[in-house]
């Protein structure tokens, strides 16, 4: 079976019959930024505005690339969600999204790059980048049981739909779930949002959103897809099974 074309990646739908086993990897990054203040009459030469600084950072970034607006498919990006402070003193959080880990170290690389070249032109203020793992690609975990992943085609099969393996540019609770030792790849209806296998409630993103987790039911039975009657009917499915 074909990993799916791009285009099934991402417009914002997961389509029926996608198996999604592979999630961003994610790191939270803070930089923390000490200016120096001064009475603003007699302030040339001395002051250092921390705010000024954290701009001329955020100006640096990257214009045409390594951001969530300039990328798509396998692509990571960092992102600056959040800025606050005052004369003294600001912070400015970003998120930081790849595929892999190297890439989440490539982008941490880059950023504390341009931290550090600002600060050449503010001697006397300082920095202080910390970084905070979020979640990580389920399909670390996923490929160790490559079992699933076959389950789970065969289900979609006898639901009478076409499999295809897909990337979620996201991290779900299935990325939780699978280094907590529940590998959990997501079966797909066509739906707004990711939907992880064998689980029934709402996955919590916000009232009002078209978020449901796929149960057994969003495709057409229990567990990974299989037919209703399957339940009392029939044996376990393995891969390679004649289809009934």
């Amino acid at each position: 079976m074909k990993n799916s074309a791009p285009n099934r990646l991402h417009d914002g739908w997961r389509e029926r019959g996608n198996i999604e086993d592979e999630t961003f990897s994610a790191d939270g990054a803070t930089i923390t930024i000490e200016g120096v203040s001064t009475h603003p009459g007699y302030a040339k030469g001395k002051m250092e505005h921390a705010i000024k600084i954290a701009s001329a950072i955020i100006d640096r970034l990257p214009k045409n690339t390594c951001s969530p607006e300039t990328t798509e498919g396998k692509e990571g990006f960092l992102h600056p969600v959040g800025m606050s402070g005052a004369l003294e003193k600001a912070r400015i959080d970003f998120i930081v999204r790849d595929f892999t880990d190297q890439g989440l170290r490539d982008k941490e690389a880059l950023l504390e790059g341009i931290v550090k070249d600002v600060m050449k032109n503010y001697p006397r203020s300082t920095y202080r980048m910390q970084v905070k793992p979020q979640y990580r690609n389920m399909k670390q975990v996923i490929d160790r049981h490559p079992e699933i992943v076959e389950y789970a085609v065969e289900a979609i099969r006898r639901a009478g739909l076409k499999p295809a393996k897909t990337s979620i540019r996201g991290g779900t609770d299935g990325s939780r779930l699978s280094f907590m030792g529940l590998p959990a790849p997501h079966l797909c209806r066509r739906t707004r949002l990711p939907l992880a296998a064998g689980m029934g409630q709402p996955a919590g993103h916000g009232k009002g959103r078209a978020d449901h987790r796929a149960s057994g039911d969003d495709l057409g039975g229990a567990g990974l897809g299989l037919p209703p009657q399957s339940r009392t009917q029939k044996a376990p499915i393995k891969p390679g099974q004649a289809r009934p």
